[in-house]
């Protein structure tokens, strides 16, 4: 997606860093020549997505973004920073931030799940926190209706970087395969029919991170 394909609602834009220039980029071919960065300042920069077919999405399809992402080092204080889906809220900390996967601040610094109530569910197998600092991951995450009773999630990592190749991760202790279900009574649940599509690095310093080749669509679901 293009920058123009974003709308900055809050904070800084995100700079531009040449992914050559940094220690263990991302492989030739993989990422783009530029990737971004968020440092993450009171209030914390967001972007939301544009483009009508990702406002609003209907509980008729189901919706899939993925991402490359690393933090900086010494990332240590703040919220979360990541990507999210169907949100109504404008920050990871606060209700109705849809789905997502965020790092985590302070020592925990791991992805996790993150729920429409801020809940926060852990994603099982990743590497520890300090593998963040210096490496790329490429996290994927699909949310299908299952009419207006439920959702089901399930995460991926990609195998390789760019092999486009990638293995379901357990949610929580689950099976891998099964990813979770989440029913409309949950105050985890995220309401089709509302939301946006966000990045973000939310509230304090030290909580910023880099990204680069951000995917998203929506398919129709019988």
């Amino acid at each position: 997606m293009a920058q123009s394909d974003w709308d900055l609602t809050r904070g800084s834009l995100p700079t531009a860093v040449l992914n050559s220039g940094l220690s263990n980029p991302l492989p030739v071919g993989v990422g783009n020549a530029f990737c971004r960065s968020f440092t993450a300042t009171a209030g914390g920069p967001t972007l939301r997505s544009n483009k009508p077919e990702f406002i609003n999405i209907p509980s008729t399809m189901a919706v899939r973004a993925s991402m490359c992402f690393r933090r900086f080092a010494g990332f240590s204080t703040g919220f979360l920073s990541g990507f999210r889906l169907k949100s109504t809220a404008t920050q990871f900390n606060l209700a109705g931030t849809g789905y997502g996967i965020a790092i985590q601040s302070g020592a925990s610094g791991v992805p996790v799940l993150r729920m429409n109530n801020a809940d926060e569910l852990s994603l099982d197998g990743l590497p520890v926190a300090a593998f963040y600092d210096s490496n790329w991951i490429r996290l994927r995450l699909d949310v299908f209706p299952i009419g207006t009773a439920a959702d089901r999630l399930f995460v991926y990592r990609e195998t390789v970087l760019g092999s486009n190749t990638w293995d379901a991760v357990g949610i929580a202790g689950g099976l891998p395969a099964d990813g979770i279900v989440v029913p409309s009574t949950s105050l985890r649940y995220a309401p089709w029919g509302t939301g946006y599509v966000w990045i973000e690095s939310t509230n304090a310093s030290g909580n910023s991170y880099y990204f680069d080749t951000f995917t998203l669509s929506v398919t129709n679901v019988p």
